[in-house]
């Protein structure tokens, strides 16, 4: 939507809210790989022999590990994860926990990772910025604060803790932009969406460009 949108940022006190961007540190989804525990100290289970592999059954075959917290029918799993990524706040800040009798808030909210653009050559960049992909949405740069170009990954979102956000990036989505991005997300995970939209508008005409220029 860059170029229909006139302001796609604006500067912004940290708020937990919709629309800002913050650094955290989500995890890269999905994750591959699982701990496979071969050995427990049943005098101490914080004693443990493990190896990495990836999600399979035998992951599972294991005896309740207090000190994780872990029933003999739970597994873990590795997950990646980066310092300090972007993350722009969808919502999900009113989330209960259920297990509490106080219904107290989960102390989570639901964010989208921010990645860059520096593992892409031109033509991607192009092709994310047309709205090609249905699973990404385009950020461009913003030079005060200082923010890199790059694309919210709309398959990646998940709940984090909101205690552990740990920085406001200065910015968060106006209005327009933070409209279609959560247009763009609704017409991902659910394929609904409005017909006479101007994402999608924007979307046929870049598509266009960037095939005649093929």
């Amino acid at each position: 939507m860059y170029g229909f949108i006139d302001q796609f940022y604006e500067q912004a006190d940290a708020k937990i809210e919709q629309g800002h961007i913050w650094s955290d540190q989500p995890i890269y989804l999905p994750p591959k790989h699982g701990l496979k525990i071969s050995r427990v100290d049943p005098q101490d289970d914080r004693s443990l022999d493990f190896e990495i592999c990836g999600r399979t059954a035998d992951t599972f075959r294991h005896p309740p590990i207090h000190s994780l917290g872990l029933e003999s029918s739970e597994a873990a799993v590795v997950a990646k994860t980066k310092r300090d990524r972007p993350v722009v706040v969808l919502g999900g800040t009113s989330a209960t926990d259920l297990k509490t009798r106080s219904s107290q808030f989960a102390g989570v909210v639901m964010v989208l990772p921010i990645y860059g653009f520096d593992q892409f050559d031109e033509r991607d960049r192009r092709r994310a910025s047309a709205y090609e992909f249905s699973n990404v949405f385009y950020l461009p740069e913003h030079k005060s604060p200082s923010f890199d170009e790059g694309f919210a990954r709309l398959d990646h979102v998940q709940a984090v803790a909101r205690d552990k956000l740990s920085r406001h990036r200065g910015l968060k989505l106006a209005a327009d932009a933070l409209d279609a991005l959560l247009e763009w997300f609704v017409r991902y995970t659910t394929g609904r969406g409005p017909e006479d939209s101007l994402v999608l508008e924007y979307r046929r005409e870049q598509l266009a460009a960037l095939a005649r220029e093929s």
